[in-house]
């Protein structure tokens, strides 16, 4: 029987990166060593996972020594801090996102974890609740159309990020690049 090697996170980042195009790095990434070596790979930016704020002095050192280079990334469920992967956190969202906006993040996405996949348009509230912070927000969760990313833009969002209803076919990359940028 053969087995098939998966090239790792890094290996498909560099691959990527080789490309003419900027790159966001995600899933996961908790620590200092995996920031570095996702960059290191060629990413532009990092997004910082969820379950990085569960520790708050890190976090805080992490924002200090790779500031720029970094997203912090906000699964929001329920109007709490939860994140979805193999490292649970549940944490106050306005009080969480008080100490990241003190320890200097400079950008956040937020992610509306209830309608990830469900191309059900984006959480708007949700959206201007994280803007009382003061950064830059990306948002994420719900995207389905190109109405959907006028109204975050009406809303003040920096920008989105589109999943199913690309992969799906609802929304149309190429319509949406030449309407955006």
């Amino acid at each position: 029987m053969d087995t098939v090697l998966k090239p790792s996170a890094f290996e498909i980042v560099a691959a990527i990166a080789s490309l003419p195009v900027a790159v966001q790095a995600a899933g996961g990434v908790r620590t200092a060593d995996q920031v570095r070596a996702l960059s290191e790979a060629g990413a532009t930016r990092v997004v910082l996972g969820s379950a990085a704020l569960a520790d708050e002095p890190a976090t805080t050192t992490l924002l200090s020594a790779e500031g720029p280079r970094l997203v912090v990334g906000i699964e929001v469920d329920r109007g709490r801090i939860r994140s979805r992967g193999r490292d649970p956190v549940d944490l106050p969202l306005m009080e969480t996102l008080g100490w990241v906006v003190s320890a200097g993040a400079p950008e956040l996405l937020v992610t509306s974890v209830a309608r990830v996949g469900e191309r059900a348009g984006p959480d708007l509230e949700l959206v201007a609740r994280v803007m009382r912070a003061g950064r830059p927000v990306l948002v994420a969760g719900g995207i389905a159309s190109i109405a959907d990313l006028h109204d975050l833009r009406a809303a003040g969002a920096a920008g989105a990020i589109v999943g199913t209803a690309a992969l799906e076919g609802s929304l149309d990359l190429g319509d949406a690049i030449a309407e955006f940028v």
